[in-house]
């Protein structure tokens, strides 16, 4: 379990109407269970208020989840970095919501007079919660990392039957120079496609790393990634990640997990993830 715990995981980054949506609709259904079922006592509410005040509860689940995606995620969004997200990590943030969720329920129930107000109240609604859905969480996290499990070692073994040392000769026997530009032109950094492994965006600079006449070189360029991004696609310098580039003709291994996939470079010391968005990039680049 403890392994399990400490597996890859993907970390969703998503966009407001992705969240308002999903929010949404998890309130929705939390209403329209409550007015059919009818649990914990709702059937005393009288009919003419029934629709109003159940209803109330979709609200407030819908109102959690937005503070969660949007207060509690953007106030330590440090912690909610996707390079160091486990399923532990993600079964923590799916039992937070419902504790918050749990808590937000049960402030309205006070407020609409179904219960009064206690220490004890509380912590008995937080456990029932959590008792209804515990089980429920773990098991779509379960679920979900061996879909994704399966689908990114799977592929990745794909493609890796594409790399071969057949597919690399002809830009080995061709000096390819390349010159990656600085916003001061005096630190323009030239390199042979050949020696070159991959960029990584650091704030307002990028790291280049390469092969220097010692092994493994890092050298720091004024400019962004994105503005980098693109130029040199034609050769094999594709973006693999929102903060990498990778020259494709060095990737000697690929390995997959929840997340996405690995590239292994040059010796197998170097490696650079592959995002979800730019996974059928590297896939299409590594199939030709």
């Amino acid at each position: 379990m403890l392994h399990f715990l400490k597996q890859p995981y993907p970390c969703e980054n998503a966009s407001w109407k992705s969240i308002i949506r999903l929010a949404f609709l998890i309130g929705f259904f939390v209403a329209t269970f409550l007015l059919v079922f009818q649990p914990f006592g709702l059937h005393r509410i009288p009919d003419e208020y029934k629709l109003m005040m159940i209803s109330g509860y979709g609200l407030v689940t819908f109102l959690c989840m937005i503070f969660f995606q949007g207060g509690v995620k953007g106030l330590f969004s440090g912690y909610f970095d996707e390079s160091t997200w486990t399923t532990g990590k993600e079964i923590i943030q799916n039992l937070s919501i419902l504790g918050l969720i749990s808590i937000g329920n049960f402030l309205y129930t006070v407020w609409i007079g179904g219960v009064s107000w206690s220490f004890y109240s509380l912590m008995l609604s937080i456990v029932f919660t959590f008792a209804v859905g515990v089980f429920p969480v773990f098991f779509l996290v379960i679920y979900r990392y061996n879909k994704l499990l399966r689908k990114y070692t799977t592929t990745a073994t794909h493609m890796e039957s594409h790399i071969s040392n057949t597919t690399s000769e002809p830009y080995q026997q061709n000096i390819i120079t390349i010159t990656l530009q600085s916003q001061y032109a005096q630190e323009d950094l030239v390199v042979e496609l050949s020696q070159l492994y991959y960029l990584q965006s650091a704030d307002n600079y990028v790291e280049v790393v390469f092969l220097g006449d010692k092994g493994v070189k890092k050298q720091l360029i004024r400019n962004t990634l994105t503005e980098i991004a693109g130029q040199w696609e034609h050769v094999g310098i594709i973006q693999c990640h929102r903060s990498y580039l990778v020259n494709i003709h060095q990737v000697k291994r690929i390995t997959g997990n929840a997340q996405g996939y690995k590239l292994f470079l040059g010796e197998g010391n170097l490696v650079v993830p592959v995002s979800r968005k730019f996974a059928g990039k590297v896939k299409e680049y590594l199939s030709q």
